[in-house]
């Protein structure tokens, strides 16, 4: 059984005495620009356990050290950062010195989209006539947090959609189940697939009470959510 624990409510020293030493170090090297963070003697120590040791083999005096600099450093605020896109080859370096060991290239420029430093959305190089995209329409089956952010996707390229979904609201897995205090689906949970002429047949039928459907249009600017006959045969 999950259960949600009270939270203690900590000042800015009591979280970053708190913080994992190799998060503080990325977080200093991004908010300054300055790369020694990134060196002897900060460098971490290569760790492969399952849930690695926050102090990253690091001695206790340049632990002192590193959690003061980053203390200091937000004494005053939120400073804006002075690093804004780390680019291919720092944020491998750091990604490098965080593992304690070399990581491929290729990941780099999946964690500065993953990081959001550089945006993921597809872009139309040259975009379609709206006559084009209304021919486009697409159907999304089930509204999971996937499910919408493909709709989010599409309405930004002008490409009109619909989402069904059988259950009474959106949300999937996470509508379904319930993981109180938790960030992450931990476990898989089987959730009925029904055919797609049974879903169709759902979708189409006014009578259908179980099934809702979510519908945008590219040129409208509202989202309405309703009983569905809207989907053409």
């Amino acid at each position: 059984m999950n259960r949600e624990m009270p939270r203690k409510k900590l000042d800015l020293s009591s979280a970053i005495a708190e913080g994992d030493i190799r998060v503080l170090l990325m977080v200093l090297v991004h908010m300054t620009g300055d790369e020694r963070w990134l060196e002897p003697p900060y460098k971490p120590k290569r760790d492969v356990s399952l849930i690695p040791d926050p102090h990253a083999g690091v001695p206790k005096e340049i632990q002192d050290e590193i959690r003061a600099a980053v203390l200091k450093l937000f004494e005053n605020g939120e400073p804006k950062p002075v690093i804004t896109d780390p680019g291919n080859e720092l944020i491998l370096k750091m990604m490098s010195a965080t593992l304690g060991e070399n990581v491929a290239p290729e990941y780099a420029p999946l964690m500065r989209e993953e990081m959001g430093f550089i945006p993921r959305d597809a872009r139309w190089a040259r975009r379609p006539s709206d006559e084009t995209l209304a021919k486009q329409h697409v159907l999304i089956v089930g509204a999971g947090v996937c499910a919408i952010a493909l709709g989010v996707a599409l309405g930004r390229l002008g490409i009109p959609y619909t989402i069904i979904e059988k259950q009474d609201e959106i949300g999937g897995t996470w509508y379904i189940n319930r993981y109180p205090g938790s960030a992450s689906i931990r476990r898989t949970t089987p959730i009925p697939s029904p055919s797609a002429r049974e879903i169709r047949g759902r979708a189409i039928s006014p009578s259908a009470r179980s099934c809702s459907t979510i519908s945008r249009r590219s040129r409208s600017n509202t989202t309405s959510a309703a009983m569905s006959a809207s989907i053409p045969n």
